[in-house]
């Protein structure tokens, strides 16, 4: 790789590089300038991918001191704030269902870690996310505030705790913080906004989960075919850290093989967000420097999609979707989908997430 100046295309390029494991094409003099130092670990903050550039630099004596101290750190860390992760996961499960018999599946964090890399410090974790039966979602909100949790959008819920109807058809979760402040729990009612995109009955996504032990207690996780499809919405409608969601899609597919893939692209194809997926696996599997599959559907559209993507992840900001133009914003968003019904879904998205926002 030849010397790095700083620019934001080459701080994507030098993150892809250490990502793929090419840690032996990377010059050590950009390395060993504190500035040039400092935006790398903004960057990768940002893209949420800090523990896995970590965990490729630690070993490699041929780095400048700095960079393998700071390594080293970033991996304790992670990992003590992964078994913090952990034991709020436990914690908050347990009350759920001990105190009103309520069952909750943890999203991503430390069981998707664990699921996908055998570490629950592999990833980098901040919220606790746990999907409910949408009929038990008011009770496990309201639970959770008797318990010292505060509601973050406090003007979506009705005095008596409940989710306005106005809200609901257009929110996944609720977020509630800790009253020390130290953490924060989404609820999910739902696995994402757009409507028909994926499973949203608990029961149907319960039946094809799959189990996870940590510590001694059994979770169950999303299955195969509803991970893919909702990393790779993730990381194309998400503002920030598009890459983790990008690193993890290919890990997917080489735990599950090829038949979660397809699973995956059936269920695209019914509700319309073939383009979403083809482009999420193109840039997942350019992330870890793999050779891309080909497009399943348009391959014109996945390209600019790519293309997009692939120059926003440059910019050094929280945005892939550059929300400060509302109009490229529901471009973008539209050109994810394809058919009349998944299309009018995002408009109505759309049109709620521009109204409050």
């Amino acid at each position: 790789m030849t010397a790095l100046a700083g620019k934001d295309t080459e701080l994507r390029d030098l993150t892809v590089a250490l990502l793929a494991g090419s840690t032996h094409e990377i010059g050590a003099s950009p390395l060993e300038d504190e500035a040039f130092r400092t935006r790398c670990t903004r960057y990768w903050t940002q893209q949420r991918v800090v523990p896995a550039i970590a965990r490729r630099l630690a070993p490699d004596a041929t780095l400048p001191d700095p960079w393998r101290v700071w390594a080293g750190e970033v991996l304790r860390e992670n990992a003590l704030c992964s078994l913090e992760h952990f034991d709020r996961l436990s914690a908050i499960s347990g009350l759920l269902s001990e105190t009103a018999g309520i069952e909750s599946m943890p999203l991503k964090g430390v069981v998707l870690s664990l699921l996908l890399y055998g570490d629950p410090g592999f990833r980098q974790c901040g919220d606790i996310d746990l999907l409910v039966p949408e009929t038990r979602f008011d009770d496990a909100v309201l639970l959770l505030q008797r318990n010292g949790y505060t509601q973050r959008n406090p003007a979506h819920f009705a005095p008596d705790g409940r989710l306005k109807p106005s809200y609901r058809p257009f929110r996944q979760d609720a977020g509630l913080v800790s009253a020390p402040g130290d953490h924060v729990v989404e609820v999910h009612l739902r696995l994402c906004k757009q409507p028909g995109l994926l499973p949203d009955r608990y029961d149907e996504i319960r039946r094809t989960a799959v189990p996870v032990v940590a510590g001694g207690t059994t979770f169950q996780t999303p299955g195969p075919e509803v991970l893919l499809a909702w990393l790779a919405e993730h990381a194309m409608f998400s503002r920030w850290s598009a890459m983790k969601w990008l690193y993890d899609l290919p890990f997917v597919i080489d735990l599950f093989d090829d038949t979660a893939l397809e699973s995956a692209y059936q269920q695209a194809s019914r509700a319309g967000f073939v383009p979403l997926l083809d482009a999420a696996l193109v840039l997942g599997n350019r992330v870890i420097g793999r050779e891309p599959p080909a497009a399943r559907g348009s391959a014109t559209r996945c390209a600019w999609l790519v293309d997009q993507v692939w120059r926003r992840l440059a910019d050094g900001s929280y945005a892939v979707e550059n929300r400060r133009d509302p109009l490229q914003l529901v471009g973008f968003r539209m050109r994810l989908l394809s058919g009349f019904q998944a299309r009018w879904g995002m408009a109505k998205v759309n049109a709620q997430s521009l109204l409050h926002h």
